[in-house]
């Protein structure tokens, strides 16, 4: 008995009514490639692995003829990943299925004559991923198109339902399947009739195609890269100027900050500098009129930087300190100038003079000249 989902999958096959491949083998006295009901994919290929060798390369005769194919012994998606998506894109190779049907007149011809040849078996060995199966019952015929439809294999998966529903004697088949643009792509395939000749012929030509796709996707990816390449240079000298005009612009908001400030700090020495200067005038004693006692006044005159000149008089009771004052408010104060007098050679008045002493004590002269140099 089918399970529900055998008969629901032999009910659109004409043939659900012929027996499964248990009922043929003892029938025929053969062991069946793959039994029904196996436990798992692997478990199933290597039993078919087993009975082909026990069938083919077995016997004395076969030993010295057969060449054992290379058949792979796990899941459809692993078979595929190995042929397809191999790291290395040099050692990729095209798919090659060997569907067997024990119940075809060519099942034991093609695979002695043709399968097993030197040629034949060697190319596949070298430059293809043998996948096998056997769709001699109907429950394993269901799995296999089953692992064709999950695998997006469309026109492999109707030609095998088709040629097992009509053309059985087409059996066994080797169906060359290829990957192009992530599509599987059957490309040929060998039936059961075929000579050892013709499906080299087919296999060799199914390389050169799978080899000019990998040509042909290997310069489009070459084209990809230099595109990324041509995208990732331009995207870093994009990201490189968009950093080079955000460093100018703050180097120059840095820089008008900087002149912001410093304009604000002479501001303030100005304003600070001028409060000073106000508060030492408001200080001084007044100058004395021109009509007053030349015995009680003296005179000086300032020379001062970059040639600029000035005229004072003061009383004979001042202190020196008074002269320091006057020059201090007109804003040469003695932390960035230095005063000296006309005598030979010249005293600078901080360093020889108390200033607290007045004009007279200090033997001051009636008229001195006193020249002002900026430190």
């Amino acid at each position: 008995m089918f399970s529900v989902v055998q008969n629901f999958f032999a009910s659109l096959l004409p043939w659900h009514g012929v027996e499964v491949a248990r009922q043929a083998a003892v029938q025929n006295g053969r062991v069946p490639m793959i039994p029904d009901g196996y436990t798992s994919v692997p478990d199933a290929l290597r039993n078919f692995v087993t009975v082909f060798s026990d069938r083919f390369c077995s016997t004395v005769a076969s030993q010295l003829q057969a060449y054992m194919p290379p058949f792979f012994t796990d899941t459809l998606p692993n078979a595929l990943k190995e042929a397809f998506e191999n790291p290395n894109s040099e050692l990729r190779r095209p798919l090659v299925f060997y569907i067997n049907h024990d119940r075809s007149i060519a099942a034991n011809i093609f695979a002695s004559q043709v399968l097993c040849s030197e040629a034949v078996s060697s190319l596949i060995r070298h430059q293809y991923v043998l996948f096998p199966w056997d769709i001699s019952s109907d429950s394993n015929l269901m799995h296999f198109m089953e692992f064709l439809q999950a695998s997006n294999m469309a026109d492999v998966r109707n030609m095998v339902q088709r040629l097992a529903m009509h053309k059985v004697e087409n059996f066994p088949m080797m169906m060359v399947v290829v990957r192009e643009r992530n599509t599987y792509r059957l490309v040929d395939y060998c039936k059961g009739t075929d000579t050892a000749d013709q499906v080299l012929e087919k296999l060799l030509a199914g390389v050169e195609q799978y080899s000019s796709i990998r040509m042909n996707e290997a310069a489009e990816r070459r084209e990809r890269e230099e595109r990324e390449a041509i995208r990732n240079q331009q995207e870093a000298e994009y990201k490189a100027s968009l950093a080079a005009d955000k460093a100018r612009m703050e180097a120059k908001q840095k820089e008008i900050e900087e002149q912001r400030l410093e304009e604000e700090r002479k501001l303030k020495e100005e304003e600070d500098e001028a409060l000073r200067r106000q508060l030492v005038a408001s200080q001084l004693p007044d100058e004395p009129p021109a009509s007053a006692p030349v015995a009680e006044i003296i005179n000086v005159k300032f020379r001062l930087p970059e040639g600029g000149q000035d005229m004072r008089r003061f009383r004979r009771v001042e202190s020196i300190q008074t002269l320091i004052d006057y020059l201090s408010s007109k804003g040469f104060s003695p932390d960035k100038y230095k005063y000296f007098n006309s005598d030979f050679p010249k005293k600078e008045i901080t360093r020889h003079f108390d200033l607290s002493t007045n004009f007279t004590d200090s033997k001051w002269p009636a008229r001195e000249q006193i020249f002002v140099e900026e430190i």
